[in-house]
């Protein structure tokens, strides 16, 4: 599992729910909710103002993509074209988009907005002047709009066409669509390559990543004129803000990595050096390889790496020192390996590299170990959790309570019936129950999770109204409510 470290250092709310892999249709259906949660919190965003100038409908692509860039920490305003309109108001403007004064420009353009394909009857030099034609509209608009505005452009390249007349000869061919396509892209990439402050959003591969019969489906275009399919636009608009955030400096910096079934299989303290599963012997091993040469890829690109791992630091170098082993101890700034909460240090990876928590992402293979971390100031504060939940007999939920972040101390509770048991585990005594019993009970049927300041409304077993009850343990001054996650 690989996760943001999330952070309120800078005051910065991150809402799970807009994190990738991420549920498109909860976006759609949710956004108005999800805008107002991101827009209560008081955070501090950079404005910037964006024209999104489309080759087709983009009402919908703007309402995530303000989302994705608030989640991100960019507070958007945008100037919306009229539809179709892309070229126009990039060649001769208007009053309003005069007014505005975009920081950055979009292109929102796709297959259909090419103006001409090759046809059987063009001879090879004829598609050729297709080509040139075609590209050299897009060109004089760059051109223009960087002229204009001296901003950054996002352009969209093509999505490959939802049909091929040619068959398999469709890409090969010079009269094919396809072949079309995929040199009008390269000639994209060619311009971006040579243009510091031009972008490629590929949506070629969004869409075959997607799948491009669904993407495509003319449906959404003879109805609402949008260029791909309504549940693609959270993931188009994903990609465009993050785009747009590495513009802005908020690209992540580093990858702080757990070990032990993480880098490879196995727990090395356990199980020695020689038995971890790495390397070509078996099937999970090789799993574990292509994921350090997964990660090794990512520092040659730039990424800094680190450990934070439960482990004596021998052992960890043992582990990262095995022959089969892709990444070694040298390919890591810092390598955290002991006892301390993982949390603890993480945020003194931070520390030491200079830059900010937010700026890190964690991998472990432990649920545990993340769930509940949407942010640093979860790490620092007592954190919740329902680890299990039973309606049979008279048991409803058992979890732990951890205080500060840290799971390596726990007090243990119960819900029976009408009652919450607290326990605290004693070596001597085993399980001793404290403080005393709490009468309030939470219907359960999905797994649930208690935070700190969180509130719930719900009814009790015996259909009593306990909205925003509280929970308090004896003898602890914070509040702590039934949350559902």
């Amino acid at each position: 599992m690989i996760k943001n470290i999330r952070t309120t250092e800078r005051n910065t709310l991150m809402l799970h729910e807009l994190e990738y892999p991420f549920d498109s249709e909860y976006i759609l259906k949710k956004s108005k909710s999800l805008k107002r949660r991101l827009l209560e919190e008081n955070t501090q965003r950079i404005p910037k103002k964006i024209a999104v100038l489309g080759g087709s409908t983009t009402h919908d692509i703007i309402r995530i993509l303000e989302l994705f860039l608030l989640n991100q920490g960019i507070e958007p305003t945008f100037y919306e074209s009229e539809y179709g309109m892309y070229w126009e108001d990039a060649m001769f403007g208007n009053e309003e988009l005069n007014a505005f004064g975009p920081d950055l420009v979009y292109i929102h353009t796709s297959f259909r907005n090419l103006r001409s394909l090759p046809e059987v009857k063009d001879s090879r030099e004829q598609v050729e002047d297709k080509l040139r034609s075609e590209f050299e509209h897009f060109q004089v608009m760059w051109e223009k709009l960087a002229d204009t505005w001296h901003c950054p452009i996002i352009q969209d390249n093509f999505e490959l066409p939802y049909y091929r007349l040619m068959g398999n000869q469709d890409g090969a061919d010079f009269h094919g669509r396809t072949w079309y396509v995929n040199r009008m892209n390269q000639m994209f990439a060619d311009y971006a390559a040579e243009h510091q402050n031009f972008l490629i959003n590929d949506i070629c591969y969004q869409s075959a990543a997607y799948g491009l019969d669904e993407w495509s489906a003319p449906f959404f275009w003879h109805m609402y004129k949008y260029s791909l399919c309504l549940k693609a636009i959270p993931w188009m608009a994903h990609n465009v803000a993050n785009i747009m955030k590495s513009l802005y400096g908020k690209n992540k910096k580093s990858l702080v990595l757990d070990l032990d079934n993480t880098l490879w299989g196995g727990i090395v303290g356990d199980d020695g050096p020689e038995n971890l599963e790495i390397g070509q012997e078996t099937n999970l091993g090789q799993v574990y390889a292509e994921f350090q040469s997964y990660v090794k890829s990512l520092k040659d690109y730039g990424v800094m790496l680190n450990v934070a791992s439960k482990n004596e630091e021998e052992n960890a170098l043992a582990g990262l020192n095995h022959p089969a082993g892709v990444l070694k101890p040298e390919d890591f700034l810092i390598i955290a390996a002991n006892w301390e909460p993982k949390s603890r240090n993480i945020l003194e990876i931070a520390h030491q590299l200079n830059i900010l928590p937010d700026s890190l992402v964690f991998a472990d293979d432990n649920p545990a170990e993340q769930l509940g971390y949407d942010s640093i100031e979860d790490m620092r504060t007592q954190e919740h959790e329902i680890i299990s939940s039973d309606d049979n007999d008279n048991t409803v939920a058992e979890g732990y309570w951890y205080p500060d972040g840290d799971r390596s101390s726990s007090l243990y509770f119960m819900v029976q019936r009408d009652t919450i048991y607290w326990y605290e585990f004693d070596p001597e005594q085993g399980d001793v129950q404290v403080g005393a019993p709490d009468g309030i009970v939470l219907k359960l049927g999905n797994k649930r999770r208690l935070q700190s300041g969180q509130t719930f409304q719900y009814t009790t077993s015996r259909g009593l109204d306990m909205s925003y009850s509280k929970i308090c343990f004896e003898g602890d001054t914070t509040e702590y409510f039934w949350r559902e996650r």
